[in-house]
């Protein structure tokens, strides 16, 4: 490309192609591929290229769940020449992969997506911000900016690939449109991975009313997000230039509700600092989204409580006389524990929740005199709101387990209002019902109307994989921050969970990435895959039958199944029949029948799943173990 600050069209931009070219580079440099290249006589693109191009999924798309293997062929074209080097010059391009006049490492933006402490959102933002727009070869702007002024003078414009050009317009004639070496479909993808544009019914892309003030402040100054110096090669990789050059304490609140993470683009990366990174202080709202055992509970935890519970903030409980309830300044034991209340909230959604469960409400009760008698009782939400405006310098959260089993619409009611927020604030009150306001008035707290303090945390967590009873309306989930969290097949605790089957053992992570493989071949969605801890341990044969198998028959395979025609994409099957068998699919209540004695069929299905994994990903042996009884 002419300039080192375009978009190149190698490939989409989507988040499974972000991580992919990660992983890669990643794998590259502990593999000493150069090292290897340079003894076969092969150039560094040339490796690379060959490497990327085996993970492609039969057309030009690349596969979602892959596991990186030792290059042996160059890459060739469809018509059998040589691939030019085309994946490096992408990855540089991007900001990915450093120069590879060089070494082949990763940038330090490139570190930061490795290491799960950026969002493809947050990069796509910044990368966006960097793609310089010209007029004469001189750089006037980024397109990030442009678009934003174009927003803001346009804000019920709608957008799709056909119409984004005008944004690249800077004067009343046709011709006075801005140089950019991006192209225009690409630039349209980016923007909406970005968060910036919102799809509607129509099916036109928008910017979402809330995101207005976001944009008009980078609109007002984007200008002065600095352009590349001549010859600055590290220009796209380096994370403090671009979009983080706006980002002040001031401006904050207006990327934290969508873009939690920006803050990392300050740090000095090092490879897996994510043990030591600093905990960056947490958005207002967020739903934390991912495959089921991917660790979004856990995530939360780290967040309120810490890992250990050491975050935790205990206090007194209230008394008639004394509604302050103090902080203590000792630890407790877990019997003094009982007796005191501490900063974290937490419930769980279901489809029987409701306003009362969440909020609270006039229950029969016994009052001091022994005698029957109706009064208010807080639920969890009423506890935590009471809590925050207690102690409004100690953060206070609100967890919410399963969100979106639960009707949220009902659930939440009008206090949907509370959760627009500015600096954690809520921009609008409302007015508490009586029997809510007499009780915050015991409390000691204001009661005359309802707005979150800026202390209040509230975390939600979400399976994919749910068929929820009640989906949660855009308009929702827009007042969160969405967090993804991936399934991590290099963690380190689960690299030590085996699977019991007969006499061996196998390796989790192993079997976990081969299955999760034909879960998306068989659903065309991540969402049923499994994350690393679906199981919490080493499982016995019992335990695997019953828990894992038992949900890819339940929830991803009972369906592709019909005695007389079983789907293709059905993938509970042996890989070498016997002769008094006809078929090669089985079903789960056969694990407990006599086709599975001695564990055949369990044993015949691994089989079956590394076959199918080296056909179409990657030549990987499963690793055996002997189980020593």
């Amino acid at each position: 490309m002419a300039r080192i600050d375009g978009l190149d069209g190698y490939v989409n931009i989507q988040e499974k192609n972000i991580n992919l070219f990660v992983e890669a580079i990643d794998f590259y440099e502990k593999s000493n591929l150069d090292d290897l290249a340079t003894s076969k006589g092969w150039s560094q693109g040339a490796m690379f290229e060959a490497l990327i191009q085996s993970q492609k999924s039969g057309g030009s798309e690349y596969k979602r769940s892959y596991i990186f293997s030792i290059p042996t062929v160059k890459a060739t074209t469809r018509n059998g020449k040589e691939a030019s080097p085309a994946a490096c010059t992408y990855a540089v391009t991007m900001g990915l992969m450093n120069n590879f006049s060089g070494k082949i490492t990763l940038t330090p933006t490139g570190i930061f997506l490795f290491e799960h402490l950026l969002s493809a959102q947050t990069y796509t933002l910044n990368t966006l911000s960097k793609v310089g727009l010209y007029i004469d070869d001189t750089r006037q702007t980024n397109l990030l900016t442009a678009f934003c002024k174009y927003a803001i003078l346009n804000k019920t414009a709608s957008y799709n690939p056909t119409n984004f050009t005008d944004i690249f317009k800077y004067g009343e004639e046709e011709t006075d449109v801005y140089d950019i070496d991006a192209r225009t479909d690409i630039s349209f993808n980016a923007l909406v991975l970005s968060g910036l544009l919102s799809l509607a019914a129509d099916g036109n892309y928008y910017v979402a009313e809330e995101d207005f003030p976001l944009v008009d402040y980078i609109a007002t100054h984007g200008d002065s997000i600095s352009a590349p110096e001549d010859g600055e090669s590290t220009y796209m990789g380096n994370p403090k230039k671009g979009i983080v050059e706006i980002v002040t304490t001031g401006s904050m609140h207006l990327f934290r509700h969508k873009y939690p993470d920006i803050g990392v683009l300050r740090l000095t990366p090092t490879h897996h600092m994510s043990i030591s990174v600093p905990t960056l202080a947490p958005a207002a709202q967020a739903i934390f989204y991912g495959c089921p055992g991917t660790g979004k509970s856990f995530a939360v935890k780290k967040i309120a409580e810490g890992e250990f519970d050491e975050k935790l903030i205990w206090y007194e409980l209230p008394t008639k006389g004394d509604k302050t309830c103090k902080k203590i300044d000792y630890t407790p034991t877990d019997e003094q524990k009982n007796k005191l209340s501490n900063n974290v909230f937490r419930t769980t959604f279901h489809p029987d929740y409701d306003y009362a469960t969440f909020v609270g409400c006039y229950k029969p009760c016994k009052n001091d005199d022994g005698n029957l008698d109706y009064k208010f009782v807080p639920q969890v939400f009423t506890n935590a709101y009471v809590s925050a405006l207690r102690h409004p310098d100690d953060p206070t959260y609100l967890i919410i387990e399963e969100i979106n089993r639960g009707n949220c619409a009902q659930i939440f009611g009008d206090l949907f209002q509370l959760l627009d927020r500015t600096k954690g604030e809520s921009d609008y009150a409302i007015k508490p019902d009586t029997e809510l306001a007499k009780y915050l008035t015991t409390e000691g707290v204001p009661s005359e109307s309802l707005k979150l303090p800026a202390n209040l945390h509230i975390y939600a967590t979400m399976n994919t994989s749910d068929q929820s009873l009640f989906p949660m309306d855009s308009a929702f989930k827009r007042r969160w921050a969405m967090e993804y969290i991936p399934i991590n097949y290099s963690q380190p605790k689960a690299s030590t969970f085996k699977i019991r089957i007969g006499d061996n053992y196998y390796k989790w992570v192993e079997f976990l990435q081969m299955v999760n493989a034909m879960i998306l071949n068989a659903t065309d969605s991540e969402d049923k895959q499994m994350g690393e801890f679906f199981i919490k341990d080493s499982v016995t044969e019992k335990e695997f039958i019953n828990k894992v198998m038992f949900y890819l028959w339940n929830d991803v395979c009972k369906d592709l199944y019909n005695p007389r025609r079983v789907q293709a994409a059905f993938f509970m099957r042996v890989k070498n029949l016997l002769d008094t068998e006809k078929n090669d699919f089985f079903t789960f209540a056969e694990l407990f029948g006599e086709r599975n004695k001695d564990s055949r069929l369990l044993e015949e299905f691994m089989k079956y799943l590394e076959a199918k994994y080296k056909e179409n990903h990657a030549d990987f042996n499963l690793t055996i173990e002997p189980a020593e009884d």
